[in-house]
């Protein structure tokens, strides 16, 4: 019996900094690391850094920048890595497969769709 993958999050905040989307050289697929700050009350937030790839990304990109509200779905995922010393690191970063256009003054309503790789 297999089970749905139950680890799916949202995370609902402000891009941190405008998204500067790359490309994999290998594979070519184009993906982007950025960051959002989530508000707990007035005067206390965490920061989670997320990744996106595919067309997301590119969709994502190219209508968001800096200070803007988003709503991202997905999950979070261990990263680790051997340091330059051979020390073992770890990270959790927030995987986002799918996102929502969220409507503010300067952004058009018909952009508030949801995107989803799957």
């Amino acid at each position: 019996m297999s089970f749905p993958n139950i680890n799916t999050n949202n995370l609902f905040g402000r891009l941190t900094d405008n998204v500067d989307l790359k490309h994999g050289a290998a594979s070519g697929k184009s993906w982007f690391s950025a960051s959002v700050a989530v508000n707990h009350n007035k005067d206390e937030a965490s920061f989670f850094e997320f990744k996106m790839f595919g067309r997301t990304a590119e969709l994502f990109a190219g209508a968001h920048s800096k200070g803007d509200r988003v709503l991202l779905t997905g999950y979070f995922k261990q990263e680790t890595w051997k340091d330059a010393g051979g020390g073992s690191r770890s990270k959790v970063v927030f995987m986002a497969d799918g996102f929502q256009f969220l409507v503010s003054g300067d952004k058009p309503a018909a952009s508030a769709d949801i995107h989803r790789n799957f």
